[in-house]
């Protein structure tokens, strides 16, 4: 993605000219096709450009189309020629090579706030208007592109990557507390507003920001509505309505130059693989099509390389495969480049890195498969739903009936029912328990607000799989343990203040062992 950053003063006053040179050094791994730093009355702007495609992009942000409302963020739109329609219904004479920015600005022209619902695609991008010294700003609706912000004084601070957002001196580096705690417990944060940094926040996906005189409005501005079933004559006509979504989904997403395809040879990222070389072949470029996986064999009996090449093979496209077997669990953790603003929990994340960047030395769009199963999963609660708002209680016997009568089950709602009946008849999970490792340390129930920490920590966080990583930028300063369970534990007690000479040596405290075995046993379980 292209990156960007902002900041913007309602009162007018000037950026510091310096603050956004450092701004741009930091987004520069971002865009390596160009850096443009750019200040307007009240504003500075910093944006590095990526050439991705397949749509026309605007490489010099901000961009305007009247001198007064200047858009600047990371925007690929779907959907560009039902937009065009409608403008052009408005009376617009819309080019069809425009590119997804000045579609955008065309569209708040016209319709201001209410043209953000009609936004579909991965974007994040902010609106400012020079006149009225009014900032918007928006996150599309499944999140697909980052966006932080922080407000000191008069001043909003803002990016697509949270490293810039600290290089302000007025912004504090202070850890948030809700989130490192929820991140230690479950792997990651519950509250889509907070990151990291207590004083930096991210937009939720599908919210819109506003920024004036009168402060910081934060509201949703669009959502995923419960549709109607698709009814169709004959069983083929949905394969064949489901492959064309596929299709335009695919097409909407692949560049015209090189690109990467992350195959695993499964359903999922094979299919994207497959439409892809289809499209591809029809417009003469297979060629630069690539796929590439990780095979972590001998260390087990991984079968993802044997599949993936015979796929690749199939479709004619070349692939390249990644051993993993020889990768240590949080190898090359202090070595990543670039530096992980948040914690992570992926242990093999210097294998990750070494796959991006063989796919960034051929292309600079990877399509995958990721997410296909949680789309596919079957789930009845929205049909459900859909059948008791337009009372169609005759097809709620017979459709759930029916099913009951068939598999003897209730069919998969999946809409968290079991969970409030096990609550409510009082039968306890056991992740609900109180962490042993935290016992001794209830500054940190302090600091987060919660009086009874035995009881009310685990109501409020122990509701999940515990997962558990290290936190960067944490360390003992004893260095005492080797071992990555004991070594986050020694960690985060040393940031509570309470870390001591004991510190379980190399020794996970749950089960005695060392290293992977640990991991392999308890999951990363010094709160085992």
């Amino acid at each position: 993605m292209s990156g960007f950053a902002g900041v913007v003063s309602p009162d007018g006053a000037p950026a510091d000219a310096r603050l956004l040179e450092r701004i741009a050094e930091r987004l520069t791994f971002r865009g390596p096709d160009g850096t443009h730093i750019t200040t307007k009355p009240g504003a500075g702007f910093c944006f590095t450009f990526l050439r991705t495609g397949p749509a026309p992009q605007c490489p010099a942000q901000p961009c305007s189309l009247d001198g007064r409302v200047w858009v600047l963020g990371d925007v690929r739109l779907d959907g560009r020629d039902d937009l065009r329609r409608k403008l052009e219904q408005q009376g617009e004479e819309v080019d069809g090579n425009l590119t997804d920015e000045e579609l955008i600005l065309r569209a708040w022209r016209r319709w201001g706030e209410g043209s953000l619902a009609d936004l579909t695609g991965d974007y994040s991008f902010a609106l400012w208007d020079t006149e009225a010294r009014d900032l918007w700003c928006a996150r599309d609706l499944m999140g697909a592109r980052p966006f932080f912000y922080a407000q000191a004084g008069n001043r909003l601070y803002f990016s697509n990557t949270l490293d810039t957002i600290r290089c302000a001196p007025d912004i504090s580096t202070a850890l948030d507390h809700h989130f490192i705690g929820d991140f230690l417990l479950q792997g990651s944060c519950s509250y889509p507003e907070r990151s990291a940094f207590r004083e930096i926040s991210r937009l939720p996906a599908g919210h819109a920001l506003r920024f004036s005189n009168a402060g910081i409005d934060v509201h949703r501005f669009t959502s995923l509505p419960i549709e109607q079933p698709l009814w169709l004559k004959r069983e083929k006509e949905y394969v064949e309505q489901f492959r064309k979504l596929l299709e335009q989904a695919v097409r909407e997403r692949l560049p015209r130059g090189p690109a990467a395809v992350l195959m695993s040879g499964g359903l999922d990222s094979t299919s994207v693989a497959a439409i892809a070389t289809k499209i591809a072949k029809g417009s003469g470029s297979h060629v630069l099509l690539r796929a590439h996986t990780v095979d972590y064999r001998p260390l087990f009996d991984d079968e993802e390389g044997h599949y993936a090449a015979l796929a690749a093979e199939y479709l004619g496209i070349p692939i390249e495969i990644l051993p993993g077997a020889s990768c240590i669990p949080y190898e090359g953790w202090s070595d990543s480049e670039p530096r992980m603003p948040e914690p992570c929990h992926e242990p093999f994340v210097l294998l990750d890195n070494q796959q991006y960047e063989r796919v960034r030395a051929h292309a600079s769009v990877a399509l995958t498969g990721f997410g296909g199963d949680d789309v596919l999963t079957g789930q009845a609660w929205p049909y459900l739903v859909y059948l008791l708002q337009t009372l169609s209680f005759g097809k709620i016997g017979k459709a759930f009936g029916g099913y009951i009568l068939k598999h003897g089950r209730i069919p998969p709602l999946r809409a968290g029912f079991r969970a409030r009946l096990q609550r409510w008849m009082g039968r306890s999970e056991p992740m609900s328990e109180y962490p042993r490792w935290l016992a001794p340390t209830p500054t940190l129930c302090i600091r987060l607000g919660i009086q009874d920490s035995r009881a009310g920590f685990g109501q409020v966080y122990w509701k999940a799989m515990m997962r558990l990583g290290p936190v960067r930028p944490l360390k003992c300063e004893r260095r005492c343990s080797t071992n990555a369970c004991c070594a986050i534990y020694c960690a985060y007690r040393r940031y509570l203040g309470a870390c001591t000479s004991n510190c379980f040596g190399k020794q996970c405290v749950a089960c005695s062992r060392n290293g992977f075995a640990c991991a392999q046993r308890c999951r990363f379980s010094v709160i085992h």
